[in-house]
């Protein structure tokens, strides 16, 4: 998965905070910083609020309300949502079908003890659980 295939699904260069230049060139940089509205765009694609999304990167109460006000989120929760949509993207491609993909990550799943494996993917080793699953399923083994 590029990295530019993530950033055109949070919005493209729209969703960048701080000095607009080139994704690619971002990219390269290092960190990313989002805009609350990659955030919200997320969201839409879930069919969830912006405060469920801020949630499963781990974004709650005072932090939340501070960061609509801001527009922006800081480097830690960028980088938690840049995860997310990338884990998304992917399993997008297993699944090849978007809805499939939303809804798999929406349901609780056994394999997780119970929980949805978009629940996981505020931190990385719950990303990469999900992640692992996800390469399971792609190449046939269910095991």
């Amino acid at each position: 998965m590029r990295a530019t295939d993530v950033l055109d699904f949070l919005g493209g260069r729209s969703a960048l905070a701080g000095a607009a230049r080139s994704i690619e060139g971002r990219v390269a940089e290092g960190p990313l910083q989002f805009r609350l509205s990659a955030a919200a765009r997320l969201a839409a694609t879930f069919k969830l609020s912006v405060d469920e999304i801020l949630a499963v990167i781990e974004i709650t109460g005072r932090t939340a309300r501070r960061r609509k006000i801001e527009g922006e989120l800081n480097l830690a929760e960028s980088d938690r949502l840049y995860r997310l949509a990338r884990v998304t993207r992917y399993a997008e491609t297993v699944f090849d079908d978007a809805d499939k993909a939303h809804g798999w990550l929406k349901h609780p799943n056994p394999n997780f003890g119970g929980s949805r494996p978009l629940d996981l993917l505020g931190t990385d080793r719950g990303a990469k659980l999900v992640e692992d699953e996800l390469t399971r399923i792609e190449y046939g083994d269910f095991a």
